[in-house]
């Protein structure tokens, strides 16, 4: 439910790693992976598997329109995420457990990478975090500029990058299933503008930090972020061509004895493929330079930089209504159930016992206290 939860994403950074670990853990990998395991659940309820099928590509499309509209290079790379989050339930919705584990992993390597080197960008020009405030890294860093453009074409599935093996898998997948119902129609055509959208931004961004406006900053990148990143390179650029042939591949074993049902293979069509990546992804950077050097409005990314507006639902709407509730549940059940008929009552009968001869030890005697306890506070619940 990526869509309910986005406002979350980009917020986990603000306060430290860990947080930001933990958060990204069971917020992103947990909830993919359980529907996976969960398969054999799933597909023996349709109605179940439609509603996931569009709510991952709602999650796609709304992710990335916000994504669309930050300038925290962070936030950007962060909104990205649930959006690829969307692409992995989709496939989840149309039973392609397969395709779904293998954008999980793929993502993981080159996400971690375009991270990484975020936090060096970061590091690198006095931490600063928006990018409409830096520029023309390329010319006293060309390390930095070549490992976010790898990460950006892993991102955007240009052909024979990681993103290229596992994301348009997924939209092979709708593409072989939207002629046959309607649904799978729709969800196809959300899907790829919500790639277009990814290569917009992901373009603009690249642009604002390496290309255009000038930075005075002149900080090297330390030692210990740039080892992590040529480690992390090799997986972005060839990891996808690796694991893809094992989790999807035909007649592949993995999923044989995992207690999930047996994914059947697409052929895919690469040539169809790549026309339409290449396509896109032109697209989507001309779309992206044209932003960045016209300054994209203000009133047109309000709604979007609000995350849809999610934030005031959940505050003036929900944040009170539960609120209410839990005052109103408070004086009912918390102080009035249990403590006037619980505790208050449980005092009443110790204090009555204590000065009687009834507490004298007797198990038989106990016993009776208990039971006739219990039936009392039976009676009065």
């Amino acid at each position: 439910m990526q869509w309910k939860l986005h406002v979350r994403f980009g917020k986990g950074f603000l306060t430290n790693s860990k947080e930001g670990l933990i958060f990204y853990f069971t917020m992103v990998t947990l909830g993919v992976y359980l529907m996976i395991r969960g398969a054999n659940i799933l597909n023996g309820i349709s109605n179940i598997m439609i509603i996931i099928y569009f709510i991952g590509a709602l999650s796609s499309l709304i992710s990335a329109l916000t994504g669309f509209s930050q300038f925290d290079i962070k936030k950007v790379i962060a909104f990205s995420t649930s959006s690829q989050i969307g692409y992995m339930i989709t496939a989840c919705g149309s039973q392609e457990y397969g395709i779904a584990m293998n954008h999980l992993i793929n993502h993981a390597f080159f996400k971690a990478f375009l991270f990484i080197n975020a936090g060096s960008i970061i590091h690198y020009i006095k931490d600063e975090q928006d990018y409409r405030n830096m520029g023309q890294i390329i010319k006293t860093n060309p390390w930095l500029n070549l490992a976010f453009i790898l990460g950006t074409f892993s991102l955007i599935a240009m052909p024979y990058f990681s993103g290229f093996y596992s994301k348009d898998l997924v939209l092979d997948d709708l593409a072989h299933s939207w002629s046959v119902v309607l649904s799978g129609r729709i969800v196809y055509y959300l899907q790829l503008l919500t790639a277009l959208i990814t290569v917009i931004y992901s373009f603009r961004s690249y642009w604002s930090i390496f290309i255009t406006s000038s930075s005075s900053n002149t900080y090297l990148i330390k030692e210990s972020y740039l080892w992590p990143s040529i480690i992390l390179s090799i997986p972005t650029i060839i990891g996808g061509y690796l694991i893809s042939d094992l989790l999807v591949g035909a007649g592949t074993s993995y999923w044989d004895g995992n207690g999930i049902i047996k994914i059947t293979e697409n052929e895919v069509e690469e040539d169809e493929l790549l026309v339409m990546t290449i396509i896109l992804a032109i697209l989507g950077g001309i779309i992206g330079y044209i932003l960045t050097i016209l300054n994209t409005p203000s009133k047109v990314l309000n709604l979007l930089q609000d995350r849809f507006n999610f934030d005031m639902i959940y505050n003036n709407i929900l944040a009170s209504w539960i609120l209410r509730e839990a005052k109103l549940n408070y004086a009912l059940i918390d102080n009035g159930l249990i403590n006037n008929y619980g505790y208050n009552t449980m005092m009443k009968i110790g204090r009555v016992i204590r000065y009687s001869n009834l507490d004298n030890g007797f198990v038989p005697i106990n016993i009776l206290i208990i039971v006739i306890i219990v039936l009392v506070l039976g009676i009065l619940i």
